[in-house]
């Protein structure tokens, strides 16, 4: 729970904060298209002590994203992502992996810190998913297809390298929203960002801007 607390209280921070410097004047010929993408990896472990049983998590993304900049400090864009994941336990599901392809719009908030070359972006979309997963145990081995539709914030680090090109990372999404849908029915869930044993998710990217 003080990790769920820290996380939600570290976003609202980013997307607030308003530093000493924020008051400068826009660039006369800022750079208003981004093109680039980000790649994403996380790792976790989770231990069950009624159960005995063990569960380890792996995922990988790949995020291309277009922007335009109306201002030196507020675009709108597109995202494209595709992403893996497994799931390994040792108990009754064995092993339980997924495809997901999603697309969907954002906004971008940048807050530049004091004079440096880093800002704080926040980044605000929808998004529309399709979902494969498999799913395996001792006895079983089925398939199921999702359809969905969500909607997140993600706050994240942004470094300009040079005025046309920009590093960036983040832990993820800090807040979600999810709904799916497939044949046997359809689920909701919304969360806030908790750590557990590892890493669960780490996204590093590089931008063009022209």
């Amino acid at each position: 729970m003080q990790r769920i607390l820290l996380s939600l209280c570290t976003g609202t921070l980013l997307l607030f904060a308003q530093p000493k410097a924020q008051a400068q004047e826009q660039p006369a010929s800022f750079k208003r298209n981004l093109i680039g993408g980000t790649l994403g990896f996380g790792y976790s472990t989770d231990k069950n002590a009624t159960t005995t049983s063990e569960g380890t998590s792996t995922s990988i993304s790949v995020a291309p994203v277009y922007a335009h900049y109306l201002s030196a400090t507020f675009a709108i864009g597109a995202s494209l992502t595709y992403a893996y994941n497994k799931n390994e336990n040792s108990g009754a599901v064995n092993r339980n992996e997924y495809n997901l392809y999603s697309f969907g719009p954002f906004v971008r908030f940048e807050i530049p810190l004091w004079q440096s070359r880093f800002s704080i972006y926040n980044d605000l979309g929808l998004y529309g998913s399709y979902i494969k997963s498999t799913q395996e145990t001792d006895s079983v081995h089925s398939k199921m297809d999702y359809w969905g539709a969500g909607a997140f914030y993600e706050p994240g680090l942004m470094f300009r390298l040079k005025s046309n090109i920009a590093l960036q990372a983040s832990l993820g999404r800090l807040v979600s929203y999810d709904y799916q849908k497939n044949d046997l029915g359809y689920s909701h869930s919304f969360g806030i960002r908790s750590s557990r044993n590892g890493t669960e998710e780490f996204r590093i990217g590089i931008n063009f801007l022209f």
